[in-house]
């Protein structure tokens, strides 16, 4: 938020100007957000415990969960969806990250430009691991308040939950959502 503060006849007038998310800042979000899950990862080589509980703190401070949770449930099943789903599948997304960071080495991700669409923010970043491209992501930004939440990525143009939908099926055909939540809950 920008002020200008001018005198008119003896008066102090304050004008606020809420200015619009700048070009910038939906990069510099997607940097943070790279930049707490590399300290998270940090903490979970530390302490596998703690390192979940940081994970679980970025995604609920920067992801839209609900709306990954939902976007990963095939069309036929997302009537289905409660909050232990959600619960389950915020769990699920946190310990894969622990495991995915254990067994490779810290990565940066590096914004290389975004561009809206419809209602969506993107922005298309390079996952660098000692100065190398590993692959390349787009988040999707929904703005919220002064910030944005991510709703979803693509890696190598595959979108995340599209993937999800796929390793979940198997789960939801043999035992239905109480199938795929015992499946989250029980290792991924």
């Amino acid at each position: 938020m920008n002020a200008l503060v001018k005198k008119l006849s003896g008066v102090v007038v304050v004008v606020l100007f809420l200015a619009g998310p700048t070009v910038a800042e939906p990069e510099a979000f997607v940097r943070n957000v790279g930049v707490e899950l590399a300290q998270a990862a940090q903490t979970a080589k530390q302490d596998t415990g703690a390192g979940l509980a940081a994970i679980t703190s970025v995604l609920n401070q920067r992801f839209s969960v609900a709306s990954l949770a939902a976007s990963a449930l095939p069309e036929a099943y997302r009537d289905k969806r409660d909050s232990a789903y959600v619960e389950a599948y915020r769990d699920y997304l946190a310990r894969v990250f622990v495991r995915e960071t254990l067994g490779s080495g810290t990565a940066q991700i590096e914004p290389i430009g975004n561009r809206p669409g419809s209602g969506l923010i993107l922005v298309g970043a390079n996952i660098k691991q000692d100065g190398s491209i590993l692959r390349m992501v787009e988040f999707m930004l929904r703005p919220e308040g002064a910030g944005y939440r991510i709703v979803n990525m693509s890696v190598e143009g595959v979108l995340v939950t599209a993937q999800q939908q796929k390793d979940f099926m198997p789960h939801l055909l043999s035992g239905d959502m109480p199938g795929l939540i015992a499946f989250l809950t029980g290792g991924a």
